[in-house]
């Protein structure tokens, strides 16, 4: 089975295996776009090639693409983010649903207790505002016995 070693460079001989035994020596031919040295001559044009391309740049283009704008323009949208093509606004209800993160829940419902504890909040402040120095209504809502909310504390 005859069999090829690859060269580790252009320059050596490759070598190729005939059959068990024996060894044939072949110049490697070079191959075609493969990177070499230049003469001074070729480097020196591709290098004023290079330069003068360089210099024709355009960076103040703008680049569009008017065939995505369009296509994003025609795209239906849920919430300013694209939404599947669905027969109604439903069906996008329902998928959007049944995407929720499984923590969502969660947060939603620490978010309303939260607000529901600002609202009593809310409403003591109120009512103290109110009662402007009446304790008595204050411990009555509160289900205490008396308060003093004047009074230094330990006397």
């Amino acid at each position: 089975m005859p069999l090829q070693s690859l060269p580790s460079s252009p320059s050596k001989p490759l070598r190729r295996v005939v059959s068990a035994g024996g060894l044939e020596e072949e110049e490697a031919a070079p191959t075609p776009g493969a990177a070499g040295r230049y003469s001074a001559e070729e480097r020196r044009e591709r290098i004023d090639k290079y330069r003068s391309k360089r210099n024709q740049r355009n960076f103040d283009r703008k680049i569009t693409y008017a065939c995505r704008k369009t296509l994003a323009d025609s795209r239906p949208r849920v919430k300013g983010r694209f939404a599947r093509n669905s027969s109604s606004d439903v069906d996008a209800a329902a998928e959007l649903a049944a995407n929720v993160p499984e923590w969502w829940p969660a947060v939603q419902e620490a978010l309303a207790r939260q607000e529901h504890e600002q609202e009593q909040e809310a409403d003591l402040i109120h009512l103290c505002d109110a009662a402007d120095g009446d304790d008595e209504l204050l411990a009555a809502y509160l289900g205490v016995s008396s308060i003093d909310l004047y009074s230094p504390r330990g006397h």
